[in-house]
């Protein structure tokens, strides 16, 4: 059914005396008729009232539907009865929407007038204006707006009194309240010398001390001093100047942390201890650690000179009565396998050589060992390296290990080996195989060129430290020929100063230990052929 409202009135009912509750509901008059302009029959029909604040398009701010009684065309309805209306729908222009028996929404909307605009004094009541009623106004900064009613202090509303305390006072003055604060008595006060940091030195009062300074100008605390040189310095005369704990439980936990936060190809140093009490006499820094005393560790990556776990740097005089000693490690306990001093690892892949420890003091003395290098000057004996074991079952001067393959060496000796006692060299029986006479010894001794020679002290025989003098033995190219066995080539390492890696001179090198066996199987051999030609002797003088 096609239908459309005439507006015949639409105002706001009010009831009742001055100071009286307003209704919350508008009255709406209205005609409804047919297509052709008839009035439709009388009865019921439901109707759905909606508000908009514009006048096509848009949602509804506000709807209700309810049944209308029509009597020849005209009905009333009072908006609010169902949804109520709230003050603020009125705070601006509206306009009703009419939809009739659940069809499309008559148009055009109809715009209110001022008679529903008086829904916005419904809010003031028996003649009183609370907080609640009063819009917010803009805030500029800090500042309610100008003309704006306070509507709170401090969460507190309605009648709020100021009250003075002790040693206040409060001045209305005009438009302003004037709120003073008198001193002495139980206020704050105190003494003390421009810098010192202020203590409570009692309930109310304020006191500097000696112990505390602070630098305004550079931004410095001192503790037990009033001239501090660093962001925080400290001094104390007692035996433990400062103390930081900490009783965080993690294998990250890191009690004191000291950062260098600048830049640049610089040896800036994180932490840096100094104790000299006299010559001869301090700490620079002293750790104890549950299994680690002190750890070093040294980022490798894009430096351009060396890297060093730890670095340990001795210096002395002629007056020194006592060694200087770099880096010295001291270990004690009854682990099972024992204890090391100082173990140095070196692990990578450089060009030259690697160093487990590598110790130098400027001068001669053993220029390699193995992957230990240590250099000694100085008069009187010298130890490049010194190393003793005692009070063990079994002990180990020197241990050296290296893996059996070609250029592999767990002993290098750059010089003449001397000592005192007795070499030897695995042999039981229990860790060989394959054993057999040695046969034909006196035939390939005899093949052999013994010779005398000089060794070279210029060339690539330069800086290999080769004995002086005649000597005795066989040029190992000769002996290949009949020995092949007993010949190898050697590596000789570059000292590492150099940084060139690519120039490993090899030579050819014989093992002389592997020559007394044949030397005694020709002996052997030999002295058959001498009993064998003697019984031939002895015979023929029998005939």
């Amino acid at each position: 059914m096609r239908t459309a409202v005439v507006i015949v009135a639409l105002s706001l009912i009010i009831a009742g005396t001055a100071g009286a509750g307003v209704p919350a509901v508008v009255s709406y008059q209205g005609v409804l008729t047919d297509a052709g302009g008839a009035a439709v029959p009388d009865g019921g029909y439901p109707v759905e009232f909606r508000l908009y604040d514009v006048e096509t398009g848009g949602a509804p701010l506000w709807m209700e539907g309810q049944a209308v009684t029509v009597q020849k065309g005209i009905f009333t309805a009072l908006l609010g009865l169902a949804a109520p209306l709230e003050p603020w729908l009125f705070e601006h222009p509206l306009w009703l929407g009419v939809a009739v028996d659940g069809e499309a929404e008559l148009a055009p909307r109809v715009m209110l007038t001022a008679a529903a605009y008086s829904m916005g004094a419904a809010s003031v009541q028996d003649s009183a204006v609370t907080w609640a009623k009063i819009a917010r106004g803009a805030v500029t900064g800090e500042k309610i707006a100008d003309e704006q009613v306070l509507r709170a202090l401090n969460g507190l509303r309605d009648e709020v009194a100021l009250v003075a305390g002790d040693n206040v006072t409060i001045t209305p003055s005009g438009q302003e309240i004037v709120i003073e604060a008198a001193g002495g008595g139980s206020g704050i006060g105190g003494s003390g010398l421009a810098g010192q940091v202020a203590l409570w030195d009692g309930e109310t009062s304020l006191a500097g001390t000696n112990e505390l300074f602070w630098d305004e100008a550079n931004g410095r605390l001192g503790v037990g001093s009033a001239a501090p040189n660093a962001r925080l310095r400290v001094e104390s005369a007692e035996a433990l100047t400062a103390v930081v704990a900490s009783t965080h439980q993690a294998d990250t936990t890191q009690v004191i942390r000291a950062n260098y936060l600048g830049g640049g190809n610089t040896d800036a140093t994180a932490v840096f201890g100094l104790s000299c009490p006299s010559d001869g006499w301090g700490f620079g820094g002293k750790f104890i650690g549950g299994r680690t005393g002190a750890y070093g560790f040294a980022n490798g990556g894009g430096h351009l000179a060396r890297v060093y776990g730890v670095f340990g740097e001795a210096s002395g005089n002629e007056s020194c009565d006592d060694y200087t000693v770099g880096v010295c490690g001291t270990a004690y306990g009854t682990c099972t396998l024992g204890s090391i001093g100082v173990l140095g690892q070196a692990n990578g892949s450089a060009i030259a050589s690697h160093f487990g420890i590598y110790g130098e003091s400027l001068g001669s003395g053993v220029r390699y060992a193995g992957y230990l290098r240590a250099t000694a000057t100085g008069p009187g004996t010298r130890f490049g390296l010194f190393s003793q074991a005692n009070g063990g079952d079994t002990n180990y001067g020197v241990y050296a290990s290296a893996p059996v393959q070609a250029n592999s060496y767990a002993l290098f000796a750059d010089g003449d080996i001397v000592y005192s006692g007795s070499v030897y060299n695995d042999s039981d029986a229990r860790l060989k195989e394959a054993v057999a006479p040695l046969d034909g010894a006196l035939d390939r001794i005899m093949r052999l060129e013994p010779r005398s020679f000089r060794f070279r002290r210029d060339g690539e025989a330069a800086d290999l430290h080769l004995p002086t003098g005649t000597r005795r033995g066989f040029l190992a190219q000769e002996l290949a020929e009949v020995l092949p066995g007993l010949v190898r080539e050697i590596v000789h390492p570059v000292d590492p100063e150099s940084g060139d890696g690519a120039a490993l001179r090899r030579v050819l090198g014989i093992d002389y230990v592997q020559l007394i066996p044949l030397l005694v199987g020709a002996v052997q051999e030999q002295q058959k052929e001498i009993e064998r030609l003697r019984a031939e002797i002895d015979a023929l003088r029998e005939r």
